[in-house]
């Protein structure tokens, strides 16, 4: 489920990105696609969430900075849209529930330096 933010959502002085709504949480991994990336961002590099506030993020590179006091967040320099992916989201489930996993879906290709 990407989602996408345009370049009025990122905040280059708090090195933020808003959504409508928290979409993500501390801790989550996202990858980052965008034909523009805004400056300090990379094209399709993995990175980590840390909670701003109810709508805006930051992004940290490793995932021992979440933890830390004072993280070494993502400078972000200049501001253009981008799409964040969720890696590995938490699925919640009921017991005795079955759960199929259709791995054909076009949205599971991932091409990172011309590797699939």
């Amino acid at each position: 489920d990407p989602k996408t933010f345009v370049s009025g959502d990122v905040n280059i002085t708090n090195n933020t990105i808003k959504f409508s709504k928290n979409d993500f949480k501390t801790g989550d991994r996202v990858i980052h696609t965008s034909s523009s990336p805004s400056g300090g961002l990379i094209n399709e590099e993995m990175y980590y969430v840390i909670t701003y506030n109810q709508t805006d993020i930051r992004l940290v590179r490793e995932k021992n900075e979440i933890i830390k006091e004072t993280p070494n967040f993502v400078n972000i320099t200049s501001a253009n849209g981008g799409t964040l992916s969720s890696i590995n989201p938490s699925i919640n489930v009921s017991k005795n529930n079955t759960i199929k996993f259709d791995l054909s879906d076009n949205s599971l290709a991932f091409i990172y330096n011309s590797n699939i």
